[in-house]
């Protein structure tokens, strides 16, 4: 039978998401690039579901916080090449988290091993790490990608055109072929994080990420070239 009640929507795993990502100021939250809106829409539901996420690029760890409070029954593995300017603060967070596991890596494959990182184990791996160009994100794609488990998510942040990333989109048959297979063969689509905002907001987005320019370039240049784009693969294919 056919009705016309409107279908309720349960939007408490997007609310949980950005009021831990508030609380703990990762650059994730709405404030910032509102990467929260989509974790929370795809993930934020099923949070005693998800039990291994691996994150690289951790800095200070507020997005390490974010996701022990989101999954709390997940292991989270932070890995970064140095750990020297936030040790102090991220060994702080292990020591009272046994759910936490930090790791040096990850400049090759012999740095993946070392962390003892096992394939086909991750709900979830995020790439979050170092200044965001196409080269870093294609280093790190195939190292990383073999960690995700069958109906596991590989999300890489930060994902922008001026650092090369429309070859992910408008001409991905120039990237290295393992990445060409990885994307042809699983589900790959680009998320836009930005619409929604109103003028105001985006003017003052606008103008903080033109505050932070990084060789030369700007973070954010218009409504459409920006660093604010995830490039999300669910693995789909073994």
């Amino acid at each position: 039978m056919l009705t016309t009640e409107p279908a309720r929507l349960d939007a408490s795993g997007v609310v949980l998401t950005n009021e831990i990502a508030e609380r703990y100021r990762t650059d994730k939250g709405r404030s910032r690039h509102r990467y929260t809106n989509f974790y929370g829409s795809m993930l934020g539901d099923h949070r005693d579901r998800i039990l291994n996420v691996t994150e690289a690029g951790v800095r200070s760890g507020a997005s390490i916080r974010l996701w022990l409070d989101l999954f709390p029954k997940a292991h989270v593995w932070g890995l970064d090449v140095s750990w020297k300017e936030y040790r102090d603060h991220v060994n702080h967070l292990r020591n009272h988290d046994p759910r936490l596991h930090l790791a040096t890596c990850c400049r090759n494959q012999l740095d993946v091993d070392g962390a003892r990182l096992v394939p086909n184990s991750m709900d979830l791996v995020i790439e979050d790490a170092g200044n965001h160009d196409l080269a870093l994100q294609t280093l790190l794609f195939p190292l990383l990608w073999p960690l995700v488990r069958l109906g596991g998510y590989y999300v890489i942040e930060d994902v922008d055109d001026q650092r090369g990333g429309l070859q992910f989109t408008q001409n991905h048959s120039g990237l290295h072929p393992t990445i060409q297979r990885i994307l042809e063969n699983n589900y790959a689509f680009m998320v836009d994080s930005t619409p929604g905002m109103t003028e105001s907001q985006w003017k003052m987005w606008q103008e903080a990420g033109q505050r932070r320019p990084v060789g030369g370039l700007h973070w954010v240049h218009s409504r459409s070239v920006h660093n604010s784009h995830l490039l999300v693969i669910r693995r789909v294919q073994r």
